[in-house]
């Protein structure tokens, strides 16, 4: 079985040029928002699921510093800095707990305010890095206001 963590609206799986993992298909996708009509509702650190029940987890966080009414919050949601370091000390036992022996844990974030180092920090005790891979501009994204691009990671773990 494949979890999407963090399915908000699923354009992840919509744009193909966007995902390298386009050809998987989720069983189940949860999110805590309701009204982006998730599978389940509930929150990536407190998984409603027993133990060893699934083969892959996808997790694309949230963003972080994106204005209440932006695009990017309707569409992906947001998290302040302090809460994702909060959720990072929890989430890989979590993740480590749902998953069965050597499943996959794939990753996808845009590493703006530090996060991709709080991740691979906290994930590094319960998984394996197995490959990180970069884009710099996925799909037909534009530019900030600031011209600039915030590269996105995507980084395949394994349950050790």
């Amino acid at each position: 079985m494949i979890l999407d963590a963090t399915a908000g609206t699923r354009i992840m799986w919509r744009i193909e040029n966007h995902n390298p993992y386009f050809h998987l298909k989720p069983d189940v996708f949860l999110d805590i928002r309701a009204e982006v009509k998730p599978d389940i509702v509930a929150d990536w650190c407190y998984l409603p699921f027993r133990e060893g029940t699934f083969d892959t987890i996808i997790f694309d966080p949230p963003h972080v510093h994106v204005g209440p009414k932006s695009a990017m919050f309707r569409r992906y949601g947001r998290i302040s800095l302090r809460d994702f370091r909060r959720k990072m000390i929890r989430l890989p036992e979590e993740f480590h707990r749902v998953m069965k022996e050597k499943s996959l844990l794939i990753v996808k974030i845009c590493d703006r305010n530090g996060r991709l180092d709080i991740l691979t920090r906290n994930f590094g005790r319960k998984f394996k890095r197995i490959r990180m891979t970069e884009s710099k501009n996925p799909g037909k994204a534009k530019p900030t206001k600031s011209k600039k691009y915030f590269p996105t990671y995507w980084i395949e773990y394994e349950r050790c």
